[in-house]
Parts: C-alpha cells; structure tokens; sequence
C-alpha cells in the first residue's frame, strides 16, 4: 500500500514539474524576441529606386506556434521585412540567419542575376529558401525576390489564354513550387512542416499562386501555410468559378495602388485568401487622419529628407479628385477595360508590352507611350475621359509612388492591426472579380449594409426607399450607431424616423417604403446627408440625360460634382429613372460616407 502511495506521489510530483517546465518552456519562448535592422528598396528620392534604407524588425518563433488562418501583424511585419531586403540577396541572407534560419538556398537564377539586372530574364523568379528547427516542427521559408529583378517585370504584362491563371505569374509559380519541392527532398524534411511565404509586389502575386497550390493539401500534404502577400497584382481567374478560399493567406494591399488592382477585376482577376486593406479615408471614416498622422510620423523616421512624400496621396484627392486616387484609379482601369477586354488586350498589346519591357530590363519603360501605340484604346480613351487620362500623365510619377515600400512599412509599423480593413466578406454571390467587391467590403465593414441573409448579399437585388433611408441614416449616423428596433414596429421604422428627424426625407415624401428606389431617389436621399460645408464642388462633369431643374436634377448635379457620381458609360448617362441595384447603392454609399468623415 505505501509503495502504492509512494508511486502515485511520484507520478503526480513528476507531472508537476513536467508541466512547470512545459510552462517555463513556452514562456521563454514566447519571450524570446530577436530584434534587428535590414535594408531595402526605395522607389522615392531625388535618384529613383534607392537602396540602402533601413528599418527595424523584431521575430520570435513563437509566430509560428499559432494558427495559421488568424492574422498576425507582427507576423506580417517580419514577413514584409524579409520581402523588402530580397532586392540584395545577401541581405536577405543576413536577415534569415540572424532570425536563426539555416540551410539558406537561392535558386541558381536569383543567385546569378542578383543586383544585376543585366542577367535578368523574362519568365523566371528569384526565391530563396531557408528553415529553422523550432520545438517538434520545421519551418521552411520561402521569400522571393520583389525587388531588382529586371526583365522579370515583362512577365507581369504575359497575361495570356489560360482558363484559371495569369499566365506569367503561373510560370513563376511553377518555378517556385518545384524549389520548393527540391528543397524538402533534398534536406529529406519530414514530420510537421510549415511553410512561411512571402512576396511583395510581382512577388506577392507569385507567392499568392504558390500559396493556392499548398491550400488544401494539394501540394506538400498536410503542410500548414501561413503566407503574407504585399502589394500583389491579381493573378488568380476568379471568374471562371475558382475558389479564392485559402485558409492562412493574407493580402495586404494600399487601395491606392495601382499595381495591386492589375489584371484588372474587370477581366474576372483576383487573389487567394483574404484581402487586407491598408487605411484609406473610406475605409478608416473619422479615425483615418489620426491613422494617417501616426503613419506621417513613422514614415520620417526612416525617410526623414522626404518630409512631404507621405502626404501626397492625400493631396490628390483635396486637389485633383474627391474620390481620391483609388476611385480615379478604378474609374480609369474600368474605361480601359470597357473598350478592351483580356482576350483583345493579349491579341493586341500583350507581345508589345512583353518585348518592350524585357529589352528594357524593366527600366525605364514609358507606359503611358505603349498606351498610346494603341489606336483603339488610346481615341477612345482621349474622347471620353480626356480630363482623366491629362490627370494621370500629369501625376503618373504619384500615381505610382503607392506602390513604393516606404508607404506599405510606414502604415504597418504604425499600425497594430486593428485598424487594417478585412476584406473577408461571408457572402456567395460576391466575388473578388466583380466591379463591386471593394465597395461592398468597405460598406459590411463599416456596418453601412447588410447581407438580406447570413451567406447572401444579392448585389443584383433591387433597393427599396425603406432601404435607401436605412443605408442613409446609418451613414449619417457614423455606421457604427446602435439603431434600437421597438417591438412590434417593422424594420425601417427607426431608421425613417431618423431620417426625418434629420432633414434626411421630408414627412409623407414617399407613399410605399416597399418600392424600388430609382437611381435619382437615391442619389437625393443621399445628397441630403452631406453636410453644407462638405457641398465644395470639384467637377464640371454634368450628365446627359438629367437637367439640373428636373426632380432630384440639383441632388444629382452636386454628386456629379463632388465626384461620387460619373454615370454608367463613357458619356455620363445616369439614367436616372432606373431601378438601382444594392451593388451600385454599396459604391454611391461609401463615397458620400468618405466625404462625412
């Protein structure tokens, strides 16, 4: 009996001190920061993409004992870190061994054209490889080059004739894929393996492919994933019915960027996993200034020559366009692609765009003049969006400086990753290759909308006055106002009277809260929450088929004005009689709400 107690005492004793040091173990684990400083690429300066500019990181291995499908800022800090430095690889080298990273292997490609765009070439992709022993399980990062790569840049124009990919960034993630693979064979890597991927730019849409072929265990079994993408163009067909869900893959992109709304939506184009947006004044409302001053401030600390760069995206939306240069942005890539869609784009102007980049090696490309050698986009383009076509040669240098990684870094290090935007929308009928996936994140985010079920948003679905004066008081509200529904009342009853209290709608305005709204009925609805000091006209642009002294006529010019409103077409045409969808009610609703905050 004694020896029965004394074995149990001894059991219990040593289950203690194993869970004492399995404690102690994850505690200085977690606690286990490696602090450092790398060095990047910069595209500001007085001499275009600079090099040598340095920022902090901070790594613990502890990133990767939690799950992969929550986003972890400081996971994304360490992510785009490693991503940045890929314009030097021994830079590169440097980082991953001081983050304890072993067995660090380029592909032979990255390593021969390495600072060196002269050994560059179109169709391939630099990666380096690298992994680290941490507890039970391994972890193998793979970072590809972003950065320097040359003639590599032709290839971000091959969009090409397959069915499910981008063309050119589908080579290059074969090419990663295949290093990838050699590298577990190599190092015979077994057991539970993780994979740290990671990209910015070009790079992020290759690492986005990559990532795809490893969800879901079709690549690599039942390797855990966890990839940040930065700034990555669009490589995945969406509109032929892939499927973009991707657990552990996240995108983290500037609305302003360019580069990051190519392939065009328009042509059915998006990515894998969740979409991460960077704050813009639609997204962020009445917090954005606070947000973008904190960004200003962490921005100079680095870059602290260029004290006015980080302003001036802000100033194109006081000075050049109220939507600001994301709207104008959009509205640009959706003229193009309204007179050339992917297939006639590949027929036409893919070999050009191909050839002149690869021979230039990717430098010193003038876009703009490739544009112009189209005659059919280039007439088109002049005669219905002339202002906006001098616009963007006038600020191209701007336009394309929010794709530069001094911005990126400065919002993520000035950030905790609160305030980022989830583009991670519950929705079946909403996909990221529709025109209005953007605005309807940003209107669910903001709390302006609301599916018509848990899984459903019907974008095509008619709006009803009741629902146009919900939508217009929740935003007048500050989207995140409780709205209190009395018992027994119907649904709008509270957002009507809201509406009346506040000037929104007149008392017995309109007759069936039920019918569908027409396009003017909502544009009036919505004009009549901006408040006076906010009506500051902008544009001169009127539309055709509305006078300013029909119904709604005044409403409707000063959302033409404002620049919330530019009409279905290349002319303008409102057609303010029509019925509007919820998805076009989603875009006129996020840009009047921009302008309240």
């Amino acid at each position: 009996m004694k020896k029965k107690i004394f074995g149990i005492a001894v059991s219990l004793i040593f289950a203690l001190a194993l869970a004492v040091a399995a404690a102690a173990a994850e505690k200085n684990s977690a606690s286990e920061k490696i602090e450092g400083s790398f060095g990047y690429w910069s595209g500001f300066g007085a001499s275009s993409h600079e090099t040598g500019r340095i920022a902090p990181f901070e790594y613990e291995d502890g990133y990767f004992s939690k799950a992969p499908d929550i986003y972890d800022h400081d996971l994304a800090k360490m992510s785009l870190a490693l991503s940045l430095c890929t314009y030097d690889l021994k830079e590169l080298e440097r980082v991953l061994s001081e983050i304890g990273f072993a067995q660090i292997e380029p592909n032979g490609y990255y390593a021969r054209s390495n600072k060196n765009a002269a050994n560059t070439e179109p169709d391939n992709i630099g990666v380096a490889i690298a992994s680290k022993n941490i507890g039970d399980f391994t972890v193998l990062a793979a970072v590809i080059r972003g950065f320097g790569y040359g003639a590599e840049w032709a290839g971000n124009f091959e969009v090409g004739m397959d069915e499910n990919f981008h063309a050119g960034f589908k080579k290059a993630r074969d090419i990663v894929t295949d290093e990838i693979a050699s590298y577990i064979q190599s190092h015979q890597i077994g057991g539970d393996l993780k994979i740290w991927l990671t990209g910015y730019s070009r790079a992020g849409a290759v690492a986005n492919l990559v990532a795809g072929e490893i969800c879901g265990g079709q690549k690599f079994g039942d390797a855990k994933l966890y990839a940040y993408c930065f700034e990555a163009p669009m490589g995945l067909r969406v509109s032929n019915g892939q499927n973009t869900g991707c657990a552990g893959v996240f995108n983290i992109v500037n609305p302003n960027d360019i580069a990051a709304k190519l392939a065009m939506r328009d042509w059915g184009f998006g990515r894998y996993g969740t979409d991460i947006c960077l704050p813009s004044p639609e997204s962020a409302g009445r917090e954005y200034e606070a947000l973008s001053e904190k960004m200003k401030e962490m921005y100079l600390a680095y870059r602290p020559a260029y004290p006015n760069e980080p302003g001036r995206l802000d100033d194109f939306r006081e000075n050049m366009h109220s939507g600001g240069l994301g709207a104008f942005i959009d509205g640009l890539l959706s003229a193009g692609a309204f007179v050339l869609d992917s297939e006639g784009y590949v027929e036409n102007l893919q070999q050009m765009f191909f050839d002149s980049c690869a021979k230039a090696k990717g430098l010193d490309v003038d876009l703009w003049s490739l544009i112009s050698s189209a005659p059919d986009v280039a007439s088109y383009l002049a005669l219905h969006h002339f202002g906006e076509i001098n616009t963007a040669m006038e600020n191209s240098e701007l336009i394309f400086s929010a794709h530069f990684p001094d911005l990126c870094l400065a919002w993520m290090h000035s950030l905790d990753g609160e305030k980022m935007m989830f583009c991670n929308l519950p929705f079946g009928d909403v996909k990221t290759s529709d025109w209005f996936y953007e605005t309807v994140c940003g209107a669910y985010a903001k709390n302006l909308m609301a599916g018509v079920s848990d899984f459903a948003f019907e974008p095509e679905g008619k709006v009803t006055i009741a629902e146009a004066a919900a939508m217009a008081a929740r935003a007048h509200a500050g989207g995140d106002a409780p709205f209190k529904h009395a018992s027994g009342a119907d649904w709008h009853d509270i957002y009507v009277n809201y509406a009346i209290s506040n000037g929104i709608i007149k008392p017995g305005e309109f007759a069936d809260w039920g019918a569908a709204a027409t396009r003017a009925q909502m544009a009036y609805i919505l004009a009549n929450i901006i408040p006076a000091e906010s009506q500051t006209e902008k544009g001169a642009q009127i539309p055709p088929d509305v006078k300013e002294s029909d119904e709604y006529g005044a409403e409707i010019y000063l959302l033409y004005a404002l620049g919330i409103l530019a009409g279905n077409d290349g002319e303008g045409t409102f057609l303010p009689r029509e019925n509007l969808t919820r998805a076009q009610a989603a875009a006129m609703l996020l840009r009047v709400y921009a302008l309240l905050q």
